[in-house]
């Protein structure tokens, strides 16, 4: 019961706030939000997010905002639940993409040059809000681990099934 009232007053909070800012853009015509770009992000646990009501929307200078699963704001994709899955799963698409092509012109370049590629073009996404999302979970830890083994096999000229700690 103490949960409901606690959701049931954050979203009220929020439909106040909303409410002064729709008020403000029209009084003062000075900042003018878009809401065509505005995105209204629940945050919580699944159980939280279950009791916000079916449709739930803000309206915001005559216009229904819809909450979505997730937003990408600077870079990062935020999810509703901060778990960070998505932007892990792109942020490894990204530098796998990367290390297959390096892999390929490998042999052109020598070990210093690069490893100057791979901190440029690979850790360069790998550690870019890095402080923001390093609470995700043991899976997507993995997953970025994996990543970090493959440039290491890059540079190091490992096979693709030998252990990379004893470089």
């Amino acid at each position: 019961m103490l949960l409901s009232s606690l959701v049931e007053d954050m979203l009220l909070s929020s439909l106040v706030l909303f409410g002064l800012i729709s008020k403000l853009c029209v009084q003062y015509q000075a900042v003018i939000i878009n809401p065509d770009k505005t995105k209204v992000l629940l945050l919580g646990t699944p159980q939280m997010l279950a009791r916000v009501p079916k449709g739930f929307g803000v309206t915001l200078l005559s216009k229904e905002i819809l909450p979505p699963c997730s937003a990408k704001d600077l870079g990062v994709i935020v999810d509703s639940h901060l778990s960070f899955d998505e932007h892990v799963t792109e942020v490894v698409s990204k530098c796998i993409s990367s290390l297959c092509q390096i892999n390929r012109v490998k042999h052109l370049f020598d070990r210093s040059t690069l490893i100057i590629i791979i901190n440029s073009l690979v850790f360069s996404k790998l550690f870019y809000c890095l402080s923001m999302w390093a609470s995700t979970t043991k899976k997507n830890i993995a997953r970025l681990q994996k990543v970090q083994n493959f440039a290491a096999r890059i540079v190091t000229g490992a096979r693709k099934y030998d252990h990379i700690t004893q470089y």
